[in-house]
């Protein structure tokens, strides 16, 4: 009997000890109730949160990864044939080429200018940006491999809903709690977390913003060109039976 007593004594107290601990979302309460204080015009304008739920989850290890798959990739699909390779193949053929119809050459005419319109784009972009672009992802990948993955954090944001009183109106607000998984610390902001705002990332932010402009566009001229020089290359194979 007395065993059994004290069994559930036992039990008693650890599930009131596993009860006291408070949840994320009591932190994440307590940690508003501040907020309002320090924060809110009228803080008495505040009745309650009304809900608290897990909206986003944002690791900083991933997004270095993210960051290094992007400035390491520098291989793109490649034409059949170059354009200097479709030139040395028009004049290898030129006696065919000259003997075609008048609508074959026009067409023939109007798919080369517009490859060699694009390839003079490119040409004048890399002349701009290619010195830029080297520059800014030596940056990145030199800070990044400065950093130490343990130092990594992993965000979760929360939504706050809660509910005020203004005047005769009582209305629902949102706000976000940014809870640092490693180390428990809590911030609360009207706004979801942004990746400028992560300490980690802050320093390469900017030049990776920029990098990633140049490099998409500078990804759009290599694809299209592609596909116009695989056009060409079709239309020439197909008229002059290649």
């Amino acid at each position: 009997m007395r065993r059994n007593i004290i069994g559930l004594i036992m039990t008693l107290l650890l599930c009131f000890f596993t009860g006291c601990k408070p949840s994320v979302e009591n932190k994440i309460e307590n940690e508003f109730m501040n907020y309002v204080q320090e924060n809110f015009d009228n803080p008495s304008s505040f009745e309650e949160v009304t809900n608290i739920l897990l909206v986003d989850s944002f690791d900083t290890k991933e997004l270095l990864n993210l960051f290094t798959t992007v400035v390491k990739t520098d291989s793109f699909p490649k034409p059949k044939y170059s354009i200097y390779e479709i030139k040395d193949l028009m004049d290898k053929k030129a006696y065919e080429v000259n003997h075609l119809s008048e609508d074959k050459k026009r067409k023939l005419s109007h798919i080369i200018k517009q490859c060699m319109e694009l390839n003079e784009e490119l040409y004048s972009f890399l002349c701009q940006n290619e010195i830029m672009m080297k520059y800014l992802k030596d940056s990145i990948n030199n800070y990044i491999s400065e950093i130490d993955t343990i130092n990594c954090d992993l965000f979760y944001t929360y939504q706050i809903k809660c509910r005020i009183k203004e005047k005769d109106d009582k209305k629902i607000l949102e706000y976000y709690a940014i809870v640092n998984a490693k180390n428990g610390d809590i911030k609360i902001q009207d706004h979801k977390l942004q990746i400028k705002e992560v300490p980690i990332i802050y320093g390469i932010y900017d030049k990776f913003n920029l990098y990633y402009k140049l490099w998409n566009e500078y990804c759009n001229f290599k694809l299209e060109e592609t596909k116009q020089l695989n056009n060409l290359a079709y239309e020439l194979e197909r008229v002059l039976n290649l």
